[in-house]
């Protein structure tokens, strides 16, 4: 059990499932990166994690305790937005100390608390400005020391970093590491910059779709990735992926690969790797580091070989060149030293080092185990199966090694949960049904059920009950309000925006309106009222009512 256990949690709106079942446990004191594109969950699970999404089915527990239904002002946490979230009518002092207030902390104490967290973060000139005289990283610094002042059990980053330039990002990353530190303090991170994630976290969850690709040290996420997605996401520049073809040199297995000319290269792999595998299709990954010139190959290898390709593209980065060639049919960069003499169009000897290799299937994208790897990936298939788990995705499994990739077996069964939301659409009219002939509340409301009851239920508190104004949202909604309101009026109702519907005449049975707002008094006439006249009744409008009252004064005078 760690200091934040992510267990079996999932989340979902409706049909749509947005984040499967996740399994995660943080020690304390451990910075932990959520790291992956637009769309993949981490901000769904931070938020979960906050208290400000519910969890669907799993749980998650804070020092033991579970957080099912506990409020998030009552889970000591603290959150960093992406957006700062600061008053801006108040000064800094008055931002960091506003929390601290809340919660009823004696002023000494939150002076001294303030003095600390903004000597700590190099803000106590600011303490008198307010947040529209600093600038983005000085806000940041702000947000993060309202945040301090809590001591909270995790501290959670919501992208905090995404609204700052290059530089200060640079900047403010380090604050943040030096930060947890000095703190040691559990931290729970969501971004997708991978450089970010590599450069903070102790530990990555890489997540896409959904899933978790893979939970490991920077380390292990880097060098070896469980599946093609990480490869490619994780590094700038990401990790060379090349299809090839594993065949023998010299009575070694070898990566052969075709270059932009037609002509073969064979790539020896190091050791025993890929042994018994000749003639099975791959996909090579290599990182840009590992393809460089003769002079700046890793000399301690033993498995460092040339090969000679045209030069397509060059980009000098100041350290480094960047040098793009072809191979396999598509571009392969390799990361070059800064003084090395390459232009396009020059053959020029590319040293590979296969000791950074890794091989994936083309088919699952999962990564295929060395050959030094498969007794211990069989001895872990082997506990697997004994505790009942399945092995979702063809690659390593996801306690800690990786997760379920997309495109296999999770997006079969998307495919087939497609037609669920019909049917349990068309079970919910049908149980509708019955409810209302049984007379009885149903139990199921649908969109248009809804709907239906909230223009209703304005009609009768008589806010917008003519025009519909947030309650329809097309004409021919509204032109069916306006009927209805005039139904109601026809019948009695005098209807006053804003305060409700007073009832002129209910039916048998029927219970007055004691909540509803007292009868318009009578308007004011002109001049003195006839002897015995009635004054006119509230709300009635038009020749109909005249005449009605005019035919009770004819009768009275008859009589």
């Amino acid at each position: 059990m760690g200091f934040l256990d992510i267990k079996q949690a999932t989340k979902s709106y409706g049909a749509v499932k947005v984040l499967h079942e996740t399994n995660i446990s943080v020690e304390e004191g451990e910075f932990l990166v959520l790291v992956g594109p637009s769309g993949c969950g981490k901000s769904t699970l931070l938020n979960m994690i906050a208290g400000l999404e519910d969890v669907t089915s799993g749980d998650i527990a804070i020092k033991g305790r579970s957080m099912l239904g506990v409020k998030p002002a009552d889970r000591n946490i603290a959150m960093v937005f992406q957006s700062y979230a600061l008053y801006p009518n108040m000064t800094v002092r008055g931002n960091i100390s506003f929390g601290m207030e809340m919660h009823g902390i004696p002023k000494p104490e939150r002076e001294k608390k303030i003095d600390a967290v903004a000597d700590l973060l190099q803000i106590t000139q600011l303490l008198d400005r307010k947040p529209g005289q600093l600038s983005g990283g000085q806000r940041q610094r702000v947000a993060m020391g309202r945040a301090l002042t809590r001591d909270p059990d995790v501290f959670l980053f919501d992208e905090p970093l995404s609204n700052l330039d290059a530089k200060l990002r640079v900047d403010m990353r380090t604050e943040i590491k030096k930060l947890h530190q000095k703190l040691g303090t559990t931290i729970v991170y969501v971004t997708h910059d991978q450089i970010e994630a590599l450069t903070l976290s102790t530990r990555i969850a890489v997540m896409y779709g959904g899933h978790v690709q893979q939970l490991g040290t920077p380390k292990e996420i880097y060098d070896n990735p469980a599946n093609m997605f990480v490869a490619g996401f994780m590094g700038s520049p990401s990790m060379n992926l090349f299809p090839a073809k594993v065949a023998q040199a010299n009575g070694a297995p070898a990566a052969e690969v075709t270059l932009k000319d037609g002509q073969t290269a064979l790539l020896p792999f190091a050791g025993e790797a890929m042994t018994g595998h000749e003639g099975r299709d791959i996909i090579l990954g290599i990182r840009p580091e590992a393809i460089t010139d003769r002079d700046g190959a890793d000399r301690n290898s033993n498995a460092v070989h040339v090969v000679e390709a045209p030069v397509e593209l060059t980009e000098p980065a100041g350290s480094d060149t960047y040098v793009v060639t072809h191979m396999g049919g598509r571009d392969i960069t390799g990361r070059f030293r800064a003084d090395v003499q390459v232009s396009a169009g020059d053959r020029f000897p590319f040293a590979i080092n296969m000791e950074k290799a890794v091989v994936f299937d083309p088919k699952t994208e999962a990564r295929v185990a060395r050959h030094d790897e498969r007794r211990g990936h069989a001895r872990h298939r082997h506990h697997r199966q004994r505790d009942g788990r399945r092995h979702p995705g063809g690659g390593p499994c996801a306690d800690g090694r990786a997760d379920r990739h997309p495109g296999t077996r999770a997006a079969d069964s998307r495919r087939r949960a497609g037609a669920r939301p019909v049917a349990r659409l068309r079970r919910q009219r049908v149980q509708v049904a019955r409810d209302v002939a049984r007379r009885r509340r149903p139990r199921v409301q649908p969109r248009q059920l809804l709907q239906r009851r909230r223009q209703l239920e304005a009609l009768r508190r008589g806010a917008g009950a003519l025009s519909g104004r947030g309650f329809c949202r097309d004409d021919a909604s509204r032109r069916r309000l306006a009927r209805l309101a005039l139904r109601l009026r026809d019948a009695g109702a005098v209807l006053r925006p804003g305060r409700g519907a007073v009832p002129g005449a209910r039916r048998r049975g029927q219970r007055p309106d004691r909540t509803a707002a007292r009868p318009l008094p009578p308007p004011a006439r002109a001049g003195r009222a006839r002897h015995g006249a009635r004054p006119r009744a509230a709300g009635t409008r038009g020749a109909a009512p005249l005449r009605a009252a005019a035919g009770r004064r004819s009768g009275r005078m008859a009589g």
